[in-house]
């Protein structure tokens, strides 16, 4: 391949008359790593960014022309030269860029190393080139304090020749300085005796010296780097590999490279199962110009078809857009009833629009996986009903505590109509006393089952609802179990301001009465239970807080129980998880409360020992 066909314009060249200043200018604002001074269009100079390290740490006046200070012995190639030319010039001459001439041996461009060696990596699936063996003393990072001046740092990188420096606080890397980094502070001046930690990128990109270069080339290019930190953990060194030692690595293998693109990657294609498909872009349509013989043979399709008569081109605009916008692709696809892994490649070779799909047919899988899901959903149904199972034992238990103080009033009411009719000594205004002590707690009854109904009826259906409301109704079931139990109900409930929310009924109110039937249990059993030490609660008593904020509803609900032990605190919402025994617990209640508060309530649900037990926190977005 031409070495033209590398070049971007990118405005990386200046006027002789220029300034040290306006060269680190444009190069820090365009993030150039080079400046090419050129007169009458023809190279005359080039500034990197080691020479302006050099000049800031010189402390040269950077309102003094450039040229002046710029390499004018410049290597040059014309446009026409093949690439492995140019890495070979790069190689024997160490240097990291070829300055392109045209015909006339004007300046055409620049060609850095990483062009080339991204270019490989767009062409080429692997190589079995290992990081480690370009690993030696000649890569080997040199390490300075975090504590070292900006001056003692440019003398080190000055005086070893280093592109870059790792930077470490007790002998380990945190962090490091490349010549880029260098560049902005000369453009700002900064003053050199300040400490180098200032200045450091603390997020080092580092790799294994297992690594392959194919690897190293993809991270390098995936984060826009030039150098790559390596740490060879068999001597327990780093080292800091640039794209310079790439491509003497790259170089000898480049040949071969081409050779196996040209004649055996289509032959290794034609033997796998994958469907490969190569386009050319013609704008109109996308042209079918090479697939392998598998995907002939499946897809009845031949060269320079259009590829929708392959992808339904409803499906294939889809596509061809995000390839467009986004040079890669990865999706899943449908046609006919089946299922691909597409992953695609838009690119240029030159001057066509090449794009390249792998299929990789799922359909097993994916329908596998489909079952598997309807699997869990019923699963997860089954939980929801034995969860749902257990509370309606815990609602006998609470309609028990209700019903028994009404339904011992109307015994009594009864039976004292019957034995003053049998002494003969019922009078009217006794009678209607009687009658009507017996008819209000007949609705007290009623309305009691309309609660429950509410709350055990089955149907999900949205609506707004008062949180306040919901709370209150929680109350009233819990209130006679909780008292029977000497538990105390603090009420901080603010009912100053109605809080409306759309939510299905009886959801927000299951959850509130799992937390509050969870506490009571804890506190009615300590100190009867004979694996624990801890005294019986004094005074035990449950607290629930309403607050409301700008974007959301918190509901909190806290004991005064002594909290969760912290070795199981993180386990309490897994499934089955329980501190019960096996006669009393499932394990399901907290498990299918927090599905509720963040499937259904889009909320979130947690919870914090406080000084006195176990909080509950229910925060649910308005």
């Amino acid at each position: 391949m031409f070495i033209k066909n590398f070049i971007k314009e990118i405005g990386d060249s200046v006027g002789v008359e220029v300034t040290i200043q306006d060269v680190v200018d444009t190069m820090s604002k365009n993030k150039f790593h080079h400046i090419v001074i050129v007169q009458d269009k023809k190279p005359v100079g080039i500034l990197t960014e080691s020479d302006i390290v050099k000049l800031f740490k010189e402390d040269v006046d950077f309102n003094l022309q450039a040229v002046k200070f710029a390499t004018t012995s410049l290597i040059t190639l014309h446009n026409t030269r093949l690439a492995q030319h140019a890495l070979s010039m790069m190689v024997d001459h160490s240097i990291r860029r070829i300055i392109v001439l045209n015909s006339k041996d004007e300046y055409s461009g620049c060609v850095e190393q990483e062009n080339i060696i991204f270019r490989f990596e767009e062409e080429l699936s692997e190589t079995n080139v290992n990081i480690h063996q370009l690993l030696d003393a000649s890569n080997k990072a040199v390490i300075i304090d975090e504590n070292s001046t900006l001056k003692q740092t440019l003398s080190v990188m000055i005086k070893k020749n280093l592109t870059s420096i790792l930077v470490s606080r007790d002998d380990i890397p945190i962090g490091i300085v490349s010549e880029s980094d260098i560049l902005h502070l000369a453009q700002q001046h900064i003053e050199q005796n300040k400490s180098i930690s200032e200045f450091i990128h603390t997020s080092i990109i580092k790799v294994n010296a297992s690594t392959t270069i194919t690897d190293v080339i993809h991270i390098m290019k995936e984060n826009d780097i030039r150098r790559m930190v390596v740490y060879d953990d068999q001597f327990d060194e780093y080292h800091i590999l640039n794209s310079k030692t790439l491509v003497s690595a790259l170089k000898g293998n480049y040949t071969k490279f081409l050779e196996s693109k040209l004649f055996d990657v289509r032959d290794t294609f034609n033997g796998i199962s994958e469907y490969v498909v190569e386009l050319l872009d013609l704008e109109e349509e996308q042209a079918i110009y090479w697939t392998n013989e598998i995907t002939k043979f499946n897809f009845n399709i031949n060269i320079d078809d259009n590829i929708i008569k392959m992808i339904p081109k409803i499906i294939w605009d889809d596509l061809l857009e995000e390839l467009i916008s986004s040079r890669i692709l990865h999706r899943v696809i449908n046609i006919d009833d089946r299922y691909y892994n597409v992953r695609g490649h838009y690119g240029t070779i030159l001057n066509d629009n090449i794009i390249k799909l792998f299929l990789n047919d799922i359909t097993e899988v994916t329908k596998l996986n489909m079952e598997l899901k309807l699997q869990n959903q019923y699963q997860e149904k089954l939980l929801y009903d034995q969860s749902k199972m257990v509370q309606m034992g815990e609602m006998i238990g609470n309609i028990t505590h209700q019903w028994r103080q009404p339904l011992n009033a109307i015994s009594i009411s009864a039976s004292g109509m019957l034995l003053e009719k049998e002494y003969n000594i019922l009078e009217n205004d006794k009678l209607v006393t009687y009658c009507d002590s017996i008819i209000n707690h007949s609705e007290y009854l009623s309305n009691t089952i309309d609660v429950f109904k509410d709350f055990l009826k089955e149907k999900k259906e949205l609506k707004d609802l008062i949180v306040q409301d919901r709370l209150d109704t929680v109350l009233k079931i819990v209130s006679p179990s909780l008292k029977s139990n000497h538990i105390k109900i603090i009420n901080n409930i603010d009912y100053t301001k109605l809080i409306n929310i759309k939510m299905v009924a009886g959801e927000l109110d299951q959850v509130v009465i799992n937390i509050i039937n969870n506490a009571k249990d804890i506190l009615s059993n300590i100190g009867k239970q004979n694996n624990t030490n801890q005294d019986k609660v004094i005074d035990p008593w449950i607290q629930i807080d309403l607050q409301e904020t700008k974007d959301k509803v918190t509901i909190t609900i806290e004991d005064n129980g002594g909290g969760i032990p912290s070795n199981i605190i993180d386990n309490i919402f897994d499934k089955y998880f329980t501190t019960k025994d096996n006669s009393n617990g499932t394990g399901l209640g907290l498990h299918m409360s927090n599905q509720i508060v963040k499937d259904s309530l889009k909320g979130d649900f947690y919870v914090k020992n406080t000084n006195h037990g176990a909080k509950f926190f229910i925060e649910i977005p308005i």
